[in-house]
């Protein structure tokens, strides 16, 4: 290595994938501090974000399976079909670890810049735990998290709690945010944590309004956004600033109603809300009415229109079986099938260019032979980015030290008084 130009072994280097850079990490100290450096974290990251990639997290029984293929580079040129076969990732979760069949919560995983979480995970090491698990696609590296501080059962209790994840693009760290609810005869009382992947703690943090998650969370540059019923105001749209940990701003989403189907998404680094119109159950060609809402501006709450009717027959013949993945950094919008299926078909379409092109994906191997049982997430825009720390995001165990509140939750909260600590310390040792 010595003799070898320090620019000729960062070219080698930036040619491997992610799982095999992670693995040449752990050859050495050198290697590891070598493969940190900004030169080629940043040398990476622009040769990944040249070529982003489709992720798909198929859901089979208990397990997830991961697979990507690359998303094309230029779709319209060759041909408005084409056939790719999917790159096998990983098995999650490991041998000693399983996820419940039917999630307790409302969203069964969550994903941010590159990584996914999942709040029910059982270790058969300790069955009667549930924790959540971070796991990183690219590399097959996870890690247990502390147990999530559910709220004891109440038959009454009818709500889910929701799990979200973000990250901050600043501090270059992950949070977990976790909305749980007390059931109680006046109502219910609301129950909010997060977790930060630098400390990795559980903390109360308040929010000035009750409200019910009713979509998955994006997150764009920091700022977590995600749908959710207010019972005075209606539905809006919650805006979570994962950095500071404040909710800060409830957009009203009055704009949307009387659509059939709301996704928020990120295009081109701004917020935006897609929404479907169409009658009946039964689509019929050149039914499907798209109509995007763009918040151009945040603090005066200005927001751009756009109307297109979905053409291509293809796409509309298989609408109601599909949801919208995302929109790529080129502005695509890409409608992916929500369960694996033969055949399976990725759509992308640019309304703005008026452009369409289906994708049909081969090669989910492995998986049970019922198919359509098979729940298929599709993440978009998938890049290999070392600038976050993972090392010391991937080093945690299920053992970590936790204290009870008043309410009889598993919780740590921010800045615990080092006497307290070593308390719990002499306490366990004593057991």
């Amino acid at each position: 290595m010595n003799f070898i130009p320090t620019d000729l072994i960062f070219e080698i280097f930036s040619r491997l994938p992610e799982k095999s850079i992670a693995r040449c990490c752990c050859v050495s100290k050198q290697w590891a501090s070598m493969l940190h450096l900004p030169y080629f974290t940043e040398l990476l990251l622009t040769k990944s974000l040249a070529r982003p990639r489709l992720l798909f997290d198929v859901k089979d029984g208990g397990a997830y399976r991961f697979f990507s293929v690359l998303q094309p580079q230029h779709p319209y040129e060759n041909s408005s079909s084409l056939v790719v076969a999917a790159d096998f990732h990983m098995n999650f979760p490991r041998s000693n670890m399983w996820t419940r069949g039917s999630s307790d919560q409302t969203f069964p995983c969550a994903y941010a810049s590159g990584l996914i979480y999942f709040p029910d995970t059982w270790i058969s090491i300790e069955r009667d735990k549930i924790v959540p698990v971070i796991c990183n696609p690219n590399t097959g590296q996870y890690a247990i998290l502390p147990q999530l501080p559910y709220i004891y059962w109440n038959p009454f209790n009818q709500k889910k709690p929701s799990s979200f994840l973000g990250f901050d693009p600043i501090g270059k760290e992950y949070k977990v945010l976790f909305i749980d609810y007390r059931y109680s005869y006046e109502g219910y009382d609301q129950i909010i944590h997060t977790l930060g992947s630098v400390k990795m703690m559980w903390s109360n943090i308040i929010c000035p309004l009750v409200h019910e998650p009713l979509s998955e969370g994006v997150c764009i540059d920091g700022v977590l956004y995600y749908l959710a019923c207010v019972i005075v105001l209606g539905n809006v749209i919650v805006c979570f600033d994962v950095r500071s940990e404040e909710f800060f701003k409830f957009i009203n989403a009055d704009l949307f109603s009387g659509w059939r189907t709301t996704h928020i998404v990120n295009y081109k680094g701004k917020l935006c809300v897609i929404c479907f119109k169409y009658d009946g159950e039964r689509i019929v060609h050149k039914d499907v009415v798209l109509r995007m809402w763009v918040l151009e501006d945040v603090e005066e709450l200005a927001w751009s229109k756009h109307d297109y009717t979905l053409s291509d027959y293809k796409l509309v013949y298989h609408f109601l079986d599909t949801l919208v993945a995302g929109v790529t950094a080129m502005g695509e919008i890409v409608f992916s099938m929500k369960c694996r299926g033969s055949p399976f078909y990725v759509f992308y379409v640019n309304p703005e260019k008026n452009t369409f092109q289906s994708v049909k994906i081969r090669g989910f191997v492995g998986c049970n032979d019922d198919e359509r049982s098979d729940r298929v997430y599709t993440f978009v825009d998938q890049v290999a980015d070392l600038n976050v720390n993972y090392a010391e995001l991937f080093k945690t165990s299920i053992s970590a030290p936790s204290v009870k509140n008043k309410n009889g939750l598993n919780i740590i909260n921010k800045g615990p008084k080092p006497q307290r600590q070593e308390k719990l310390r002499k306490g366990k040792k004593g057991r």
